[in-house]
This record gives structure tokens, C-alpha cells and sequence, in this order.
């Protein structure tokens, strides 16, 4: 009987404390709708604006100042290729942001992203976040400024590879 006592404070402690884990971690899976602003001043409906597409979602943190502009560029190169819909969300107030420098003119930067950010896990460190077209979350990667040329081949084989998986598993 005090074995059975055990287990059952032990299934509740695991209940408690594995349970909203669980559950957390498979809300994650489905990437969060958001509302944003962007440069111009038009709001975009994430879900409405990137419909069936895969989309690329660079959350450009504090860390990050000109010093990743050389990856976001890439990085909306290759989703181009790709075909893939490409995001700058900004965390941080517009008031508070550093000069971004030259990006793409094409590219989406939304601003005052950092609740939008907390519901993808992003902290403080920038991070790339892969949805697939079924709006799912398929990658998550932190991203450091200054990648070197390896480590940012490194990132977008894995960008590739995971939407090369996601493409051969849909119906």
C-alpha cells in the first residue's frame, strides 16, 4: 500500500509538472497567427498574407544589429529560390532600434514583434524559425550575429533539408 501511495504522488507530480510541458510544447507546434505593422505602415495578417506557402521567420533581437544584415540578405536570397515567404519581425520598439543599414527593398521588416516572439520561443538571441504551408512549426534555429560563411551553409542546408522533408511528407 505505501508503493501505491508512492506511485499515485508520483503520477500527480507527473501530471503537474510534465503535463502543461507537454501540452505547451505541442501548441508551439502550430505557428501563431500575428497581426504586425511593417515600414509602410500596412498591417499584415501572418496566416492571411502567407496563405499555402512556407514562410521564414527571422526574429531580429537586440543582438542582432548591421552585423546580421549580410545573413538576412542571404537568407531572403536563397527563400526566394526556394519559394519560400521570408519575414524580418523586430522585437524590439521602433524608437529603440538601431540602424538596420541596406536590406532587400522586398523584404517584410515588421516592427514591435516581441510579443509575437515570445509565443516562438525567442529569448534574446535572434532566432529563424522554419513554418511550414500547413502552418506548422518545422525548425527552430538561434542565430548568432556575424555567422561565418560555413555556419550559415550550415543553416540554410538545413532550412533546405527540412522543407525538402516537408514537401516529400504532404498529401
Amino acid at each position: 500500500m505505501h508503493c501505491g501511495g508512492r506511485l499515485l504522488a508520483f503520477s500527480i507530480l507527473q501530471f503537474l509538472f510534465f503535463g502543461p510541458l507537454n501540452a505547451a510544447a505541442q501548441e508551439l507546434r502550430n505557428a501563431p497567427d500575428w497581426l504586425l505593422v511593417e515600414q509602410s505602415g500596412q498591417t499584415i495578417s501572418f496566416y492571411k498574407d502567407s496563405q499555402d506557402q512556407a514562410s521564414l521567420l527571422f526574429f531580429w533581437t537586440p543582438a542582432c544589429d548591421q552585423s546580421c544584415n549580410a545573413e538576412v540578405a542571404q537568407l531572403y536570397q536563397q527563400a526566394q529560390q526556394l519559394q519560400v515567404k521570408m519575414y524580418l519581425l523586430k522585437t524590439t520598439p521602433i524608437w529603440r532600434q538601431p540602424p538596420l543599414g541596406e536590406l532587400p527593398d522586398e523584404l517584410q521588416q515588421l516592427n514591435n514583434a516581441l510579443s509575437v516572439s515570445r509565443h516562438y520561443g525567442v529569448n534574446t538571441q535572434s532566432k529563424v524559425i522554419l513554418v511550414n504551408q500547413h502552418k506548422q512549426i518545422v525548425l527552430g534555429k538561434p542565430v548568432k550575429p556575424d555567422l561565418t560563411r560555413e555556419e550559415f551553409e550550415q543553416l540554410f542546408e538545413e532550412i533546405q533539408k527540412t522543407l525538402t522533408t516537408e514537401t516529400s511528407q504532404s498529401p
